[in-house]
């Protein structure tokens, strides 16, 4: 006897595969069950099965929500009824008869084959909310509700926050990089030291004017207000290269 039986249309084998396959990977002993509509003969025969197992996973894809699947609506209504349930959307739309079921797990699109990437960002957490409902009732427990949404945000924002933190640190290197390169509209460090500087020291106006000829200041520097000895202030005209005030 089979622990956990899954449910699903027979045409629905590609979105069933991968919970069949995430299942038997932990370890699951399970029986998959692809029910054929037209084959009402078989219905007592699944109906016996159902009533063995602990767990049934029902896959409910368009096919199997639509009012002319009712073959499939009643095994799935029996299982519903015996608390045995585990409810799996794989089809955006599809709204199931789900009178008394209980949790309902998500995982239309790409949920059931995650990517290279989507995998690293938690995205088989789907695949995985599945089995531990499995496993709950197995052990005749509820199943929690759907986890893979918030997990799998945790682990994108685990992933992105240091990467923004990183890029957040680079930013006064880059600006003190684009001033040194002479790329800003502002005047880089040193000249602004030596601009600070020029206003009362001959040196240091003549090593603005001779470092910088195209700077930031070069319109203003031949010409400033220096403080004299007795605390007046009066415009010091510097040529820049006999270095006479």
């Amino acid at each position: 006897m089979s622990q956990a039986i899954i449910l699903s249309l027979s045409r629905d084998d590609v979105v069933a595969q991968p919970i069949a396959d995430a299942m038997i990977e932990h370890r699951l002993d399970i029986w998959w069950e692809q029910v054929e509509p037209s084959e009402p003969s078989s219905f007592e025969g699944i109906l016996e099965r159902v009533d063995r197992a602990r767990a049934v996973v029902l896959i409910w894809s368009g096919s199997a929500c639509d009012p002319a699947a009712t073959l499939y609506q009643d095994l799935a209504a029996h299982a519903v009824a015996q608390l045995k349930a585990i409810h799996v959307i794989v089809e955006d739309g599809c709204k199931p008869p789900l009178n008394g079921a209980g949790t309902i797990y998500r995982l239309s699109g790409w949920r059931t084959r995650p990517g290279s990437i989507r995998r690293f960002f938690g995205g088989a957490l789907y695949l995985r909310d599945v089995v531990t409902a499995a496993q709950y009732k197995i052990a005749g427990r509820d199943p929690p509700p759907p986890n893979a949404p918030r997990n799998m945000l945790l682990r994108q924002m685990a992933f992105i926050a240091p990467a923004m933190f990183a890029v957040i640190a680079l930013i006064p290197t880059l600006i003190g990089l684009w001033v040194d390169l002479g790329l800003s509209a502002g005047p880089s460090q040193e000249e602004e030291a030596l601009w600070a500087r020029a206003g009362n020291s001959c040196p240091a106006l003549r090593t603005l004017i001779q470092r910088f000829p195209d700077g930031y200041y070069a319109d203003q520097a031949p010409t400033l207000m220096r403080t004299m000895p007795d605390g007046s202030r009066r415009p010091v005209k510097f040529d820049g290269v006999q270095g006479n005030m």
